[in-house]
Formats: structure tokens, sequence, C-alpha cells
């Protein structure tokens, strides 16, 4: 369950998303789901975390409609959820 600050937040929304390690114990983003579509990551970068900073921003490429897009992840370390930015929701 999601603090009530996170639940409140208009610019990000929550997203599941399906995740592996590495062999040093790097998350790296496999899979999510956006506007019930299904969108495979085919390659991620995680951006260097500032000292005491909850959030991990991860910037994806994924193939949609056979277009190579950048998908931009976050991850909230002190909730153990993944976030969205809200322009990716068709509302």
């Amino acid at each position: 369950m999601l603090s009530e600050a996170l639940r409140t937040i208009t610019h990000m929304h929550c997203v599941p998303v399906i995740a592996s390690f590495s062999s040093n114990g790097e998350m790296i983003p496999l899979y999510t789901v956006i506007n019930s579509v299904r969108f495979k990551i085919e390659s991620s970068r995680q951006e260097k975390q500032r000292n005491g900073q909850n959030w991990i921003t991860f910037r994806c490429h994924i193939i949609d409609n056979d277009i190579r897009k950048e998908m931009e992840l976050f991850y909230c370390v002190n909730e153990h959820a993944w976030f969205a930015p809200s322009e990716y929701f068709i509302e």
C-alpha cells in the first residue's frame, strides 16, 4: 500500500514493472504496463542516485508500434514501487 503522499501526487502514476537484478545487485527493469499495454524494455540506464535520494531514475528504451522510444521510469526506494510520468497516460 502506498503512503498518502504518493497516492495524491498528480505528476506520476504507480505502474507495474517486472525487474531483474544484475550479478552486482543493480535493478534492471524488463517489462511495464501503461494504459493496459505491455511494453518490453529493450535497454535501460540507471541515472546516478544522489546521496540520500529516495528515488532511482531509469532511462529506458521500448518498442512501441515498431518505433523505438525513450521512456522514463522511477523507483521509490522507501515504498518499493515503480512510477511513470503522467504524460504517458491517456485521461
